[in-house]
């Protein structure tokens, strides 16, 4: 019997809590900032709900989609044989319902996030190709925007890639490079 775990990002979030004591005690640091980018930026906000926020300084999230997925990514994004980490992220769904309800242990934490817009989808709207733009603000913190730069499409059909993934890539998008550094230095 096939039994799926529920809340598969939230056993994630357990793990990240594992790697984070390592980092702390490898490096004599009582705080980590995180860099997170898609659902990792889920999984580090899990993280903080379960374990609170003192190991914590910053929270940089790009593309994460934290009001959850749209239209079609929501409803395909299980197609990629992450069915139940998808479910998880849908607009509509328990986890993404609790994570946004969660009383704030973050107060201390300097919380980030980076939306890629200007990729427009018949599905959702404005976005990343992959986030809705709506999706990626958090009222507590401090939130920067990416315009499509029209030096890509919205999405590679070759290689499948989109602005979603490109947001990483600083040959493409150097603004969130720069940004991420001038957070980090803040």
């Amino acid at each position: 019997m096939n039994r799926q775990k529920k809340f598969q990002l939230r056993s994630y979030a357990k793990r990240l809590n594992s790697l984070i004591e390592l980092v702390k005690l490898s490096t004599n640091r009582a705080k980590v900032s995180i860099v997170a980018h898609s659902m990792g930026g889920l999984v580090a906000r899990e993280y903080i709900k379960e374990f609170g926020g003192d190991s914590i300084n910053k929270l940089i999230m790009i593309g994460t989609p934290n009001h959850g997925v749209y239209g079609n990514i929501d409803s395909f994004c299980g197609a990629t044989g992450a069915a139940v980490e998808c479910k998880e992220m849908s607009s509509t769904s328990n986890f993404i319902a609790s994570l946004n309800a969660a009383s704030d242990t973050s107060k201390n934490i300097k919380i980030y996030t980076i939306t890629g817009t200007g990729c427009n989808s018949i599905s959702f709207g404005d976005g990343d190709g992959i986030v809705k733009s709506s999706s990626v603000p958090l009222d507590n913190g401090k939130n920067y925007e990416i315009k499509h730069n029209n030096k890509n499409s919205c999405q590679n059909l070759i290689t499948q890639e989109t602005m979603h993934s490109d947001l990483l890539n600083p040959k493409i998008y150097p603004e969130v490079l720069d940004y991420v550094k001038k957070i980090l230095q803040e």
